[in-house]
């Protein structure tokens, strides 16, 4: 009896453990970049986080949630107690670690047609306890200080409401807090659908809000000042808490633009080429934007938001802090959803590949 437990219970962990493929590499030699392409089975993937260059995490579809310990080349299934889709995860460390789950009227379970959710894990994942927030739809983006403090974009489940908002916690996001901040109405709906909205780098924090603004936090969210900026921001990337990029809308054209100060004045960056989509700057010589065309699609089981999916894409890369870019055409879809845990590598996660974005 003993054996055939100790054999059922491997099987069972190697039915869970889903290992990928690797295939070749996309980059040249001459881009300073390293590219290793895992081919993986992550469907319906809605979110990623990397505590370090080995642990992460994704969250997607009727309560996905699926971890890496070795970088993205095995993931090993969870099970998050909920069929409602997930849409953001964060974890403070290894054992502590937020995942959020949207409303759904269309789904299976008996967690449909409630309200979102907030799930929490105190042991890395291996069990995870949820509780319903009444008044929240979905979160867009989450970020935690701490245990109990922490900070999110939300959409409250108000439909005859299209705004999104700001919101903190005290209480390990057992109540939140509504910050009178302006955000973008569109995120969420356009093809850079993986944008974070919050951003921290050495402990300072920004929000990119509507109109050409940024709010910055150098307390962890508890004061705010108003930046202004040149264009209507499409995405931003800060290699430190002074130097820091960002790309968007003119009324002619998209324009990248540069901070040295921290936000408080802006340069433009001549550039001989014009990458659109999403931007990451390692350090504020090189970086890399992806270029995708996208379908919006809406599914029964998560009618709300509608979710933009890459079929093509084009890779740049530049050495010179944006002035000029060199491509590199994939075959495959890069674009997805991303994470950097340290300043000189990134993940990429769709729903086929995993991609490990790295300095040389």
């Amino acid at each position: 009896m003993k054996t055939y437990k100790i054999t059922l219970a491997i099987l069972i962990s190697l039915f869970a453990l889903s290992s990928c493929e690797l295939i070749d590499d996309i980059f040249t030699d001459d881009s300073g970049i390293d590219v290793k392409t895992y081919s993986c089975d992550i469907p319906n993937v809605r979110d990623i986080f990397f505590i370090n260059k080995s642990i992460g995490y994704a969250v997607g579809g009727e309560g996905m949630i699926k971890k890496t310990t070795d970088g993205g080349q095995t993931w090993d299934s969870q099970e998050s107690g909920t069929t409602l889709s997930l849409t953001t995860v964060f974890f403070i460390d290894e054992n502590i670690g937020y995942a959020t789950g949207a409303y759904s009227a269309k789904c299976t379970g008996e967690d449909c047609n409630k309200s979102g959710l907030i799930l929490r894990t105190t042991n890395g994942g291996k069990k995870w306890e949820k509780e319903f927030k009444p008044e929240i739809a979905f979160f867009y983006d989450l970020y935690f200080v701490d245990e109990n403090n922490g900070i999110g974009i939300l959409l409250p489940l108000d439909f005859n409401s299209d705004s999104r908002y700001a919101v903190t916690t005290e209480d390990a996001g057992k109540t939140w807090n509504y910050l009178n901040l302006e955000i973008q109405d569109n995120i969420g709906f356009s093809n850079n659908h993986s944008i974070e909205r919050i951003f921290v780098k050495d402990n300072v924090g920004y929000i990119w809000g509507d109109e050409r603004k940024i709010y910055k936090s150098t307390d962890l969210f508890k004061t705010w000042e108003t930046i202004h900026t040149p264009i209507k921001i499409r995405n931003a990337s800060f290699v430190n808490s002074e130097i820091g990029f960002i790309y968007g809308f003119t009324p002619e054209t998209l324009n990248l633009y540069k901070t040295i100060n921290g936000g408080n004045s802006w340069s433009k960056i001549p550039q001989s080429d014009e990458p659109v989509g999403f931007s990451h700057f390692f350090d504020e010589s090189n970086g890399i934007s992806i270029d995708y065309n996208s379908e919006v699609f809406t599914t029964e089981e998560f009618p709300l938001p509608s979710y933009p999916q890459a079929v093509s894409s084009i890779i740049y890369f530049t050495k010179d802090g944006g002035t000029t870019w060199q491509n590199e055409e994939n075959p495959e879809v890069i674009s997805g959803y991303n994470s950097s845990p340290t300043d000189d590598i990134i993940f990429y996660i769709n729903d086929e590949n995993t991609y490990v974005l790295k300095l040389k």
